[in-house]
């Protein structure tokens, strides 16, 4: 064999130094992202079989005369509702930490028909729940029925119903079992109220102003609830109007003062409310959430300003501006001991739901924000993804630091997209006794 030339052992030893060059970088870039990696894979789990799905839009703290404690949600099954606290024993209940453990209410508990479309005759019937929120007594459930649209050829929803019910449980086993559809009092039928010009078109798709928001105080008698409608007077200096619901009362209102947001197009519509500093505060998002527990006040509020969180300690005026940045829109808030929880999502110009999943931001003495994004050590951001919006974020007993909590989140995915999936919308949960997230 010929002897290598001088030229030969260059060019050999120039592949040599990058062959040595690539393996280096190749080494760092692996030892570098191989924690993180593995990480993730560890933490990614089987999913459970789904018992809350279709998109989450709220879910209620509601407490009957016995002082049980119960949270109540919407999903594509209808209304469903959790025993969570017992108040003879003075427990948060096993049901709080357990997947699957809801209750429908039977379609012959409630008084309207549930919606459904007949082919035959080519038309819509019943009444689709939408919305459940509460004040300190009372449940309002919000139903909306459909019609078609003649010029569009499709089908587009029509009215709006409020429903008011007290349920109780008189079983040991927490059930609303003598629950009946003479139970419950229609309220926009008894009032009145004008919801003629509810819904609108654009863009393809219907739209409306109607609004419910509550405050949903851990508290029982920090509870109020509320809704915004259009003003069917054009003319008229106030675009909106609105009601406050109290047992089986409607009353108009006039909100004293609104917090405004920087992405909120209209100052003047309130999507959300929190209690406050002894009393209800109004803002232009439904991104709020404040300190409180059951046995103890809020002295923080938090609330969502566009991509920032905003935070107030002891009174609404000591306002810390865009305090976190949360990267993409915030779209949901919920309190833990050690930690808030951040959902976030909006839909973009493809109309595809992104920018959205889940962040926290740890909190320091005197439950104040760090400045910076915390790093979660559960598999919170496997599964609740960028790709989904997090309509909800809720936790059953803020005393609780994050990994002793029970906490849910609405996912809700709009559009198309390689990492998302209509079968995962719904509602998901992390409980203590399973240590991770998955669905509800």
């Amino acid at each position: 064999m010929p002897a290598t030339t001088s030229k030969e052992e260059n060019e050999m030893k120039k592949y040599n130094r990058l062959f040595l060059t690539l393996a280096v970088f190749t080494t760092l870039l692996f030892s570098s992202c191989h924690a993180p990696v593995f990480y993730y894979i560890k933490n990614d789990v089987v999913s459970e079989k789904a018992s809350v799905n279709g998109v989450i839009r709220s879910i209620a703290r509601y407490t009957t005369t016995n002082g049980n404690e119960y949270i109540v949600t919407v999903g594509s099954s209808g209304f469903l509702y959790k025993k969570v606290y017992d108040a003879a024993s003075k427990t948060w209940t096993e049901d709080t930490q357990a997947h699957g453990k809801w209750t429908l209410v039977d379609s012959e508990q409630l008084p309207f028909d549930l919606h459904h479309y007949d082919y035959t005759t080519a038309k819509h019937y019943g009444q689709q729940i939408i919305k459940i929120i509460s004040d300190s007594t009372t449940l309002y459930v919000f139903t909306v029925d459909y019609k078609i649209d003649m010029n569009e050829g499709t089908s587009c929803p029509d009215n709006i119903y409020i429903w008011a019910v007290q349920p109780q449980n008189k079983d040991s086993d927490g059930k609303w079992n003598t629950l009946k559809p003479e139970d419950w009092t229609e309220l926009v039928e008894a009032y009145s109220i004008d919801l003629s010009n509810a819904f609108y078109m654009k863009d393809d798709y219907y739209f409306s102003e109607f609004t419910p928001f509550s405050t949903n105080a851990p508290q029982k008698a920090n509870r109020k609830a509320y809704f915004r409608v259009a003003n069917p007077d054009s003319k008229a200096a106030e675009k909106n109007l609105y009601y406050e619901l109290s047992g089986k009362n409607v009353k108009a209102i006039t909100i004293p003062e609104i917090v405004g947001t920087e992405d909120s197009a209209d100052k003047t519509a309130v999507k959300g409310a929190a209690y406050f500093n002894g009393q209800v505060h109004f803002f232009t998002t439904s991104a709020i959430t404040t300190n409180e527990s059951k046995d103890k006040d809020a002295t923080v509020i938090y609330w969502g300003n566009g991509r920032y969180i905003n935070y107030a300690k002891d009174s609404i005026d000591d306002i810390h501006s865009k305090h976190v940045d949360a990267r993409n829109k915030v779209s949901a808030l919920a309190f833990c001991k050690d930690t808030l929880l951040i959902g976030r999502g909006e839909i973009n110009s493809q109309s595809t739901s992104s920018f959205g999943g889940i962040q926290k931001v740890d909190l320091e003495e005197y439950d104040i924000p760090k400045t910076e994004l915390g790093t979660f050590t559960t598999n919170a951001q496997t599964q609740l993804l960028s790709s989904y919006m997090i309509s909800v974020l809720f936790n059953t007993n803020p005393a609780d630091n994050e990994l002793d909590s029970s906490l849910y989140a609405g996912l809700y995915f709009i559009g198309s997209s390689i990492s998302g999936s209509f079968n995962n919308e719904g509602l998901w949960a992390y409980y203590p006794s399973r240590r991770n997230w998955n669905r509800e």
